[in-house]
This record gives C-alpha cells, structure tokens and sequence, in this order.
C-alpha cells in the first residue's frame, strides 16, 4: 500500500517517497520533499536555538561587561560632566519644580505649589502613591492644575480625570486652567478662582 508523505517544512504532499524519507519521517518524525527544505527547516531551528543561547548568556554578559554597574566608572563620567560644564536642561512639570505659570499663579494667590496628597494605596490598586498638586491650599481643599501640552493627549485626560475623581471623593475643589489661560489672563483665572470657591459663576 503506498505511504503519502507530507514535507514537514513546505508541507507538500510527497506521494512516492524514497526509502530514504520513510526511514527519516520513522526516525525524526520529520520528512522533506528536497534537502532544500531539509536545510530551510534546519536553520529556522538553528536560529531560535542561537537566540535562545544569547538571551541567556550573551545579556548577562553585557550587564556583567556594562561600565555604568562599575561605582568607579559612574564617578568617571560624574567628574567628565562637572570638567565640561555639562548640566540637565531644567524644565518645569511634575518632579521639576513649579512651571512660570504655576509661580504665577502661586504668588497671586499667596499658595503653595507642589503640594502632596498621599493616597495611602498599595501598587496595585492602580494609583500613585501620592499625587501632586500643582497649586493648592491645603485649609480651604482648592486644587489648581496649570496644564501644558500634554494635557491635551488621551491618555493623559483620562489620567487627569482619575485624579480629579479621587481628589473631588476627599472633599477637594479642583479646578483646571491651561498655560496660555494663567500667562494672558491671569486676572479673569483669579475671578473665575474666586467665584468657584464662594459657590458663584464666574463673570
């Protein structure tokens, strides 16, 4: 009775195999149509066995050989930069001090900026640990968001509602006013501020 193969690399239908492929599909499990699709088949084996290889070793090589894991190597570039006169761009944002509006509006005001608010949630609650306040006062619960930006992108609204959520469920009244907002009309921010806070609309 004939035996029909099939070329375990092309999956081609080998309908008179030779002794030679029968023995090899008994054996390995594996036959070919041509020894073109024997070494096809052998090195897409050989190159994930090759990557497999340099994930393991070759990455912990390169983290073992990485001058920046060596302390003295660190100090090195430390001393290069300070030789140089390099230093970061300063920039304002979350982490990077208050922005000039954000001062702006701070010392309008007579507020505090940077103010935290912990939120005493563990990592995997899906909140930070605790959230900054770009211009705040703390007795009176008025938040101010100065936003730049990046305000404007998905991700970020959606992060900023998340906040303003949490926040307002504290008894916080957060209001949200745009850079241009605080640089061009600084007096009708502080009147719609004012209004907010006394209950009142703005005008």
């Amino acid at each position: 009775m004939p035996i029909n193969l099939v070329c375990t690399w092309c999956e081609m239908d080998i309908p008179e195999p030779t002794r030679h492929q029968k023995y090899s599909f008994k054996s390995k499990g594996r036959v070919y149509c041509a020894k073109a699709c024997g070494m096809a088949y052998i090195g897409s084996v050989s190159k994930e066995i090759m990557a497999r290889t340099n994930h393991k070793y070759a990455s912990a090589r390169m983290k073992a050989n990485n001058p920046m894991s060596h302390p003295e190597s660190v100090q090195k570039m430390k001393d290069t930069f300070v030789k140089i006169g390099h230093k970061p761009s300063i920039q304002g944002g979350n982490g990077r001090g208050p922005t000039i509006p954000e001062q702006i509006l701070s010392n309008a005001l007579g507020w505090e900026t940077n103010v935290i608010v912990k939120t005493f949630c563990g990592r995997k609650s899906g909140y930070p640990t605790h959230y900054k306040l770009d211009v705040a006062n703390w007795d009176k619960k008025v938040c101010i968001e100065v936003d730049g930006s990046s305000h404007s992108l998905l991700t970020r609204k959606a992060q900023d509602q998340k906040k303003e959520k949490y926040l307002q469920d504290l008894g916080w009244l957060v209001l949200r006013f745009s850079n241009k907002e605080v640089l061009e009309n600084l007096n009708g921010c502080l009147l719609t501020i004012l209004a907010k806070m006394s209950g009142g609309c703005p005008c």
